[in-house]
């Protein structure tokens, strides 16, 4: 069953929910865990691995060619791609981890009830 606690946080007071604690492990922190591993951690693991996949494939396809124009074009885009495809991780990672960031150190050091 959970609970509901009052917590004063330095004049400003919040509702919290009070989960139960089975021997060391209490289940906010094992709920924290669970929804880390898989809403952020696991996420940027298939991320980064398919976009890698992706880069991969990219600087291995094509025709070779002997043309220094097409070469340096060919290079640009393959610069390009790969910067899109870190963008887009960077983005992923920079807009969740300040909150997964929060979420750990809340499950790590819970707030104490008055």
């Amino acid at each position: 069953m959970l609970n509901w606690c009052q917590v004063d946080y330095g004049g400003r007071t919040s509702c919290t929910i009070v989960w139960p604690k089975v021997g060391l492990i209490t289940d906010d922190r094992t709920f924290v865990w669970y929804a880390f591993t898989l809403a952020f951690a696991v996420p940027v693991t298939l991320i980064s691995i398919f976009y890698s996949l992706v880069v991969v494939q990219i600087r291995t396809a094509g025709p070779v060619s002997s043309s220094s124009a097409v070469s340096a074009n060919r290079r640009h885009s393959r610069r390009r791609v790969t910067r899109m495809v870190l963008a887009v991780i960077t983005v992923y990672v920079v807009c969740w981890l300040p909150y997964w960031v929060f979420q750990v150190l809340t499950a790590v050091h819970p707030h104490r009830c008055i």
